[in-house]
């Protein structure tokens, strides 16, 4: 049976939080106009993804590979709120 640190346990809900907290401020972002806005949301949105895959991940000591599966798993969505918000 697979054993988890109670320290890695509470830096991995930390991670998945704030995670979630910057996907939150990105979405909020996508509302405004666009052209004065489009920095801030692109770079909130970029951090989300491999930001909560890495805190998952952390439970099993893997947090970069969690950070790249975050990513790749973040790219639909990227291309999905792209069509989105061009109307």
């Amino acid at each position: 049976m697979k054993q988890f640190s109670l320290r890695r346990l509470f830096a991995s809900v930390t991670i998945v939080a704030i995670g979630l907290a910057v996907l939150v401020q990105a979405l909020r972002f996508a509302h405004k106009p666009m052209p004065e806005y489009f920095l801030s949301f692109f770079a909130l949105w970029f951090l989300a993804g491999p930001m909560i895959g890495a805190g998952i991940a952390l439970l099993f000591k893997r947090p970069k590979l969690g950070a790249v599966l975050g990513f790749f798993f973040q790219v639909p969505t990227w291309i999905a709120m792209i069509f989105i918000l061009r109307g």
